[in-house]
């Protein structure tokens, strides 16, 4: 007995001396990512609306070249903490979406929900935009995220489209985040998740996994092109069933949806985009959802791809086409019924506190 538990002892120290051993060798390895933003469990799942582990606050590596500050509030939503329960004359809007939604490679103050947030508070008063967005999904997820995120009594609800949410839907990334909560909220993984998450090794692993996605997309991508028309059409079909089952299901809450276009930087000098613009108006108008599109204000700006995305090291945008789309996203949010009729009001209740 005491050599066998003598064995398991040395055979214990062994892993753990070589998992040190690697852990110290990986950590002085620039291309290995250092931690990143971590989701939910099981049990934050059924408590919060969001997404994302509450309560972090970290220096994002997962890309070593494009570190940004990351702020994750106790609902699982990126940004600065809130009152679940909407103050009176509040605007509050749930913005969702991709990671140009999210703010990939941008500090918390230069989001899009959060310059949206500073543009809306100057024109109309006490304003929050919930930023709702997780990187890699499209609709399946972004739907999800919208019905849950009815919690904080939002007045309206803005999906931004990019333009692979389409060919996203060939491997949506929400149900893989369901399978990932399960494993991980269970031992015996559970019990060393907190720590592991937190190490070089762990973050080597979800960038391995990450690629095996990448690899997946490119599939996707392969018969995409190879038997474009009909694929096209399969997937537009389902995209716009998931929208208009979004958009009911809202109507039935009484909060109305909207959609906003951030193109790509391939998109934004070309007509690339055209088709799938055209698809996605006559989509929308049918159920008389408004939308905008930022592609002519980044047109019109004159600047460089450079200056407006990462290029070359990615393709998300920088803050300063953030800080674009926010202003024009603004003003024509302004003219939107829902958020004329509530910043009507806080005008008046602003004007009879000043007479």
């Amino acid at each position: 007995m005491k050599k066998t538990v003598f064995r398991l002892t040395a055979v214990l120290l062994a892993v753990l001396s070589a998992f040190a051993v690697a852990e110290g060798i990986l950590r002085f390895v620039p291309s290995v990512p250092g931690q990143g933003v971590s989701t939910v469990t099981a049990g934050d799942f059924a408590r919060i609306p969001g997404i994302h582990a509450p309560g972090q606050s970290l220096v994002d590596r997962s890309d070593p070249g494009l570190p940004y500050q990351v702020t994750v509030n106790r609902w699982g939503y990126r940004g600065e903490d809130f009152p679940l329960a909407k103050p009176e004359g509040e605007l509050r809007i749930l913005l969702v979406g991709d990671s140009f939604t999210y703010g990939a490679f941008v500090d918390d103050s230069s989001t899009l929900p959060v310059q949206l947030e500073r543009q809306l508070e100057d024109a109309c008063g006490p304003a929050t935009v919930i930023n709702a967005g997780l990187g890699g999904s499209t609709i399946v997820g972004q739907a999800a995220l919208a019905l849950r995120g009815l919690r904080a009594s939002p007045d309206l609800v803005l999906l931004m489209f990019y333009e692979n949410d389409v060919q996203d839907l060939t491997h949506p990334l929400w149900p893989q985040l369901e399978s990932n909560r399960e494993v991980k909220s269970r031992p015996p993984l559970s019990w060393v998740y907190p720590v592991a998450r937190r190490t070089a090794l762990w973050n080597l692993l979800l960038k391995v996994r990450a690629k095996a996605r990448n690899r997946a997309g490119k599939s996707a991508q392969a018969i995409w092109d190879r038997d474009a028309d009909s694929v096209v059409t399969s997937l537009r079909r389902e995209y716009t069933d998931r929208l208009y089952a979004l958009h009911d299901s809202l109507a039935q809450k009484e909060v109305p949806l909207a959609v906003a276009v951030y193109p790509s930087h391939h998109s934004v000098w070309d007509s690339t985009l055209n088709g799938q613009l055209e698809w996605l108006a006559d989509m929308l108008s049918a159920r008389e959802i408004p939308w905008w599109d930022f592609s002519p204000v980044l047109r019109e700006s004159a600047l460089p791809d450079t200056s407006l995305y990462f290029l070359p090291l990615d393709g998300h945008p920088r803050p300063i086409g953030y800080r674009m789309a926010a202003d024009s996203l603004s003003d024509w949010l302004l003219e939107q019924d829902a958020v004329a009729r509530l910043c009507g009001r806080n005008d008046v209740e602003r004007e009879r506190a000043t007479s």
